[in-house]
């Protein structure tokens, strides 16, 4: 049998640098498609997604106030998710 544990799940996205502590973004995720045997189908967050959602607004705009502050080249560390690794995500 399964049991259905009635739980949501949410992603979210934050950053620290220099013990600056950045906003933590609650990440949206596409909809949930239910497969023909009653099983879900969604997906994570892809590359585009990601993009949209992190690169081109929280972190640009804390990445941008860190190198005003501290006057001083800002690196960004990433684990080895997929969304990270792809051709968009490098060239945003």
């Amino acid at each position: 049998p399964i049991f259905n544990s009635g739980h949501k799940s949410i992603m979210v996205w934050g950053c620290i640098a220099h013990s600056v502590k950045g906003l933590l973004i609650k990440l949206e995720f596409p909809p949930i498609i239910m497969s023909e045997k009653g099983q879900r189908q969604g997906r994570g967050l892809c590359a585009k997604e990601y993009v949209a959602q992190v690169l081109e607004g929280p972190l640009k705009n804390f990445f941008d106030k860190m190198e005003q502050q501290w006057m001083c080249l800002m690196l960004v560390v990433r684990d080895g998710a997929p969304a990270y690794t792809s051709h968009l995500t490098k060239s945003a």
